[in-house]
């Protein structure tokens, strides 16, 4: 199985092979990265395999155009789980604010000059 996933859909990745489990995620930090999305119903973290002893995510902006942030942890509703998720220790120094780029609908990312970013 790991073999396939090495030739098929992971060329670029030749150490997935090693992996025991490819669906665990450990060790990961997800560290000042700029998340923008706008459909309802989206989940910002899918939470599948996740360690929460060992993975870290801080330090980012958020932007869901003022939609709840989705985060998949059982037996919390929807309008708690972001809550949950910072309480958890996760994304305590993010921020969610629109990160103000220049045109996205014509692909232009870069920050204007008044965004949080800057």
């Amino acid at each position: 199985m790991l073999q396939m996933l090495k030739q098929v859909n992971y060329p670029k990745y030749p150490g997935l092979v090693n992996m025991n489990n490819p669906t665990r995620m450990a060790n990961d930090q997800f560290f000042r990265n700029i998340i923008y999305y706008s459909k309802p119903d989206s989940i910002l973290y899918r939470l599948m395999g996740y360690d929460f002893d060992t993975c870290k995510s801080d330090y980012n902006t958020i932007w869901h155009f003022g939609q709840p942030l989705l985060v998949t942890l059982k037996d919390v509703p929807k309008e708690k789980q972001w809550d949950k998720w910072r309480e958890m220790g996760f994304d305590k120094n993010s921020i969610i604010a629109d990160p103000l780029f220049v045109d996205p609908k014509k692909d232009d990312y870069r920050l204007r000059p008044d965004s949080p970013e800057e």
